[in-house]
């Protein structure tokens, strides 16, 4: 398989795929440090089965929230 190729299927599973990397313990991990930081309301519990971590934070900007899901590799969608 060519170099582009390649990168078009890494791109591809990435954008739409991104879920089948994360496992149970990923958001575990994630949801347990959410829950240990002043700026988080609430966690929602068993959120790998559903697959979503729901997050309620009294911040608009939630750049704490932002950054943990960066790090654990979470996609975002912004809810009001």
């Amino acid at each position: 398989m060519c170099g582009d190729c390649l990168q078009l299927l890494v791109d591809d599973v990435e954008e739409y795929h991104w879920w089948d990397r994360l496992t149970e313990a990923h958001y575990n991990r994630a949801a347990e440090f959410l829950r240990s930081l002043d700026a988080v309301w609430c966690v929602k519990d068993q959120a790998y089965a559903g697959g979503e971590l729901w997050v309620h934070t009294p911040y608009c900007d939630a750049a704490v929230v932002r950054d943990v899901c960066d790090h654990f590799g979470f996609q975002i969608r912004w809810f009001s």
